[in-house]
């Protein structure tokens, strides 16, 4: 009776052990993954050299028109 209350307390133990270990393995391995504000390719990323804005490029739906008020008036 004491031996199975000993087994099962060390068991319920060692899964809170591998649980921890796998936390504290996810979780410096994503701060050591992630970018920095201060390194040199998040600084090139947020500020790209040489590029201006776009300027949307929108066609000229007149040709449709016909079309989409004949669909809108079913």
């Amino acid at each position: 009776m004491v031996m199975e209350v000993l087994m099962i307390m060390l068991f319920q133990w060692l899964v809170v052990l591998i649980a921890v270990a796998i936390l504290v393995v996810t979780v410096y391995s994503d701060a050591l993954t992630g970018k920095k504000k201060h390194s040199s390719y998040y600084q090139t990323v947020q500020k790209p050299m040489g590029k201006k804005e776009r300027e949307a490029s929108i066609p000229d739906s007149n040709g449709y028109n016909r079309f989409f008020s004949k669909l809108n008036s079913l």
